[in-house]
C-alpha cells in the first residue's frame, strides 16, 4: 500500500485509472475494488468519488483506455507491414494475451454502452481500425465484424486455455482468422 498523503493529489483520475490497470495484469480474473485502487496510489477510499460516481464507472473509463490502446496499436500494425489484415489480427491476439484482465474488462456485459457512450465510442474506434484493413472490400464493416468476430473468440479461447499449446500462437490464430 502507498504512504497516505493529506495534500491534494493532482492527477486522481488518471492515477485511479492506472492503478486500476496494474490491478487487473496483477488479478486477471477479478475487477480491482475502489478500496484497493486508492490504497494504490495512497488516498482515501472516499477519493475515488471525486471523479467517478461509482465502480462501473471508473471501470467503464479503464475499459475505454484499453480500447483506445488497441485503436493505436491496431492502426500502428496497419501500416507496419505488407499484409495489413494479418498484421492487425496478430496485434489484437496479442494484446488479448498480453493484457488479459484488461481484455476480460473490455467486453464485460454491465459496461452498458448506453450508459457509457464514450466507452461506445472508443470500442466504434477500434472496430474502425480493423475496418480499414478491408477498404478494398466491397463489404467492408461485414468482413471486419467477421474478423473481429473470429479474434474474439480465439482471444476467449487463449484467456480460458481452450487451445492446444501447439494451436495457441497469436500468430498463427491470425492467420487462421484472415483466410476465413
Amino acid at each position: 500500500m502507498a504512504e497516505r498523503s493529506d495534500y491534494h493529489h493532482g492527477a486522481l483520475r488518471l492515477a485511479l485509472l492506472e492503478a486500476a490497470r496494474s490491478a487487473l495484469r496483477a488479478d486477471p480474473g477479478h475487477d480491482p475494488s475502489l478500496r484497493a485502487m486508492a490504497d494504490a496510489i495512497g488516498v482515501s477510499a472516499t477519493a475515488p468519488y471525486a471523479h467517478f460516481p461509482d465502480k462501473d464507472t471508473i471501470l467503464a473509463a479503464v475499459a475505454k483506455t484499453g480500447f483506445d490502446d488497441l485503436a493505436v496499436r491496431l492502426r500502428a500494425a496497419a501500416g507496419a507491414g505488407d499484409d495489413a489484415r494479418q498484421d492487425v489480427a496478430r496485434t489484437y491476439l496479442e494484446f488479448a494475451a498480453d493484457e488479459p484482465g484488461l481484455y476480460r474488462l473490455m467486453f464485460a456485459t454491465r459496461l452498458d454502452n448506453r450508459r457509457f457512450a464514450d466507452l461506445a465510442a472508443s470500442q466504434r474506434q477500434a472496430f474502425a481500425a480493423i475496418t480499414e484493413t478491408y477498404l478494398d472490400d466491397p463489404f467492408p464493416e461485414r468482413s471486419a465484424m467477421r474478423l473481429w468476430g473470429t479474434l474474439h473468440g480465439f482471444a476467449q479461447l487463449l484467456a480460458v486455455d481452450c487451445l492446444p499449446d501447439a494451436q495457441s500462437d497469436p500468430a498463427l490464430l491470425a492467420e487462421l482468422a484472415v483466410s476465413g
